[in-house]
């Protein structure tokens, strides 16, 4: 799996999330707080959902590995750091006045850049490493 078709999926999975939160019955008037919950679900429904073992199956870092070993703490853990990051980055990418009224777009450019820039940086060569069996 190429890594640029990986941040595409990581970009509309997240803006998945941010729509059903949006439409939810929760009104989110903090957009930092909405950043916040958008991270940390990301990374949590992740685990949750396998997408983790999958991507120690298949993920361009992570090819012949098998499954995740993560515990939950680590998790729980993973998840507030990706939550604090996209308060980071969306906090950067609100200067943007068309990102402020297309926030669905905003939240796709997150997942997207956050997934490049891991990859970049070698954070998921230390996931599989450290995760992967």
């Amino acid at each position: 799996m190429n890594y640029i078709f990986e941040a595409i999926f990581v970009g509309l999975y997240t803006t998945i999330i941010y729509i059903v939160l949006s439409f939810s019955f929760f009104n989110f008037k903090n957009i930092y707080m909405l950043l916040f919950l958008v991270g940390f679900i990301k990374h949590l429904f992740g685990y949750i959902f396998n997408l983790h073992s999958y991507y120690c199956k298949y993920g361009n870092a992570c090819i012949n590995k098998t499954t995740s070993n993560s515990t939950e703490i680590n998790v729980v853990i993973e998840s507030l750091f990706e939550g604090i990051l996209f308060i980071v980055l969306g906090y950067l990418l609100l200067i943007s006045s068309y990102l402020q009224k297309n926030k669905a777009f905003m939240f796709f450019c997150i997942g997207l850049s956050l997934h490049i820039l891991f990859e970049l940086l070698g954070i998921h060569n230390i996931f599989c490493r450290e995760r992967c069996k």
